[in-house]
């Protein structure tokens, strides 16, 4: 009889896993606030919503902006001081125009990634040059850096990558001590891994100065000057990455959409004490084929998922910006790193 209750008891919890598959080990995002759209921004929404820290400000980097009398506006920037209680003054000139803080080079020119060093912000933008139909695989795109102090318009540095690299997203992440900036790139729009290079916080502009992780060597990263030997930190089908380096955990924190080619994705979080890993990414944050309370009947498409830098704190809790295709809109989004992550998630 003991044996026949346990079998029962694994064979529902096998249907559990079943039914959940890989969205098995999902952490709830707590929804925070919307920071475009109705009664956040005058007349205008946005996506992608970057984030970085200035001057103890959190800034927020808007890609394509879409304004309901000028049209389509590139790259808007806003800042708020509080990021639990966030609300976004924007950079807003002639009644509500999103003053750009970078202009049009292809299709769309939008930003990526973004660190401060020594008082000056520097940016990573994705140059695209063909959205194609938007379908995994077939953007094209490359990068360039930009820097400046905001929100006045940012100038180029000389780092750039060609159409498709590995490189064309990059999250730049500084060391806990200051010397280095770690890159987090994907290459091929929404179906390519993620590499990782490193550069000397205070040759951040030069190309020259940048390395790429090609293996660990007797228990040592391998960095080379030839790009050509980068290879995966984290294989998946990512586009939009995000990383940061955690007070709380004393850990390298990345994040990403891990794309299928019907255009499905999940949210990963991974986590690891060395920036070329290994990572441990199957905490999945949120999954596309599902609707969260906080979502408005109709909303769908998630992307970006980029992580608010802690700015030192040792708070278990962060924040996530997300953006929706529809509304086309940013929300902030918050998730408590000290709660364990299920293995089993019920059904409701």
């Amino acid at each position: 009889m003991f044996d026949r209750a346990l079998i029962v008891i694994f064979l529902l919890l096998h249907v559990l896993v079943l039914i959940h598959g890989e969205n098995s080990n999902l952490t709830a995002l707590v929804y925070e606030t919307a920071i475009t759209g109705p009664g956040k921004t005058n007349g205008w929404d946005g996506d992608l919503g970057v984030p970085f820290i200035f001057n103890n400000r959190y800034y927020f980097l808007e890609g394509d902006v879409l304004h309901q009398n000028y049209g389509r506006i590139p790259n808007a920037i806003g800042w708020c001081s509080d990021i639990a209680n966030c609300i976004v003054q924007w950079n807003e000139v002639n009644g509500g125009f999103p003053y750009p803080f970078y202009y049009l080079l292809g299709q769309s020119t939008v930003p990526a990634g973004a660190v401060t060093i020594g008082g000056v912000a520097y940016i990573f933008m994705m140059n695209v040059v063909n959205w194609g139909n938007g379908a995994p695989g077939s953007v094209v795109a490359n990068s360039l850096g930009i820097k400046g102090i905001p929100p006045t318009p940012f100038a180029p540095t000389s780092i750039k990558y060609g159409d498709n690299s590995k490189f064309v997203n990059i999250a730049p992440v500084l060391s806990p001590d200051s010397e280095t900036v770690y890159l987090f790139g994907s290459g091929l729009y929404r179906a390519a891994p993620i590499s990782l290079a490193m550069v000397p916080s205070d040759s951040i502009e030069e190309i020259s100065a940048v390395k790429y992780f090609s293996e660990v060597r007797n228990g040592n990263p391998v960095f080379s000057t030839n790009y050509n030997d980068a290879n995966p930190i984290i294989n998946g089908n990512v586009g939009e990455i995000s990383a940061m380096w955690s007070s709380y955990k004393q850990q390298y924190l990345v994040s990403y959409f891990d794309f299928q080619r019907n255009g499905a994705s999940v949210l990963r979080l991974g986590n690891s004490t060395y920036p070329w890993g290994p990572f441990d990414v199957d905490t999945i944050l949120f999954d596309s084929s599902k609707t969260y309370p906080w979502m408005a009947p109709g909303w769908y498409g998630p992307y970006g998922g980029y992580l608010v830098p802690d700015n030192g704190s040792k708070s278990p809790i962060i924040y996530i910006t997300l953006s929706l295709w529809v509304p086309y809109r940013v929300f902030i989004l918050s998730v408590d790193l000290s709660k364990p992550v299920p293995t089993v998630v019920a059904i409701n």
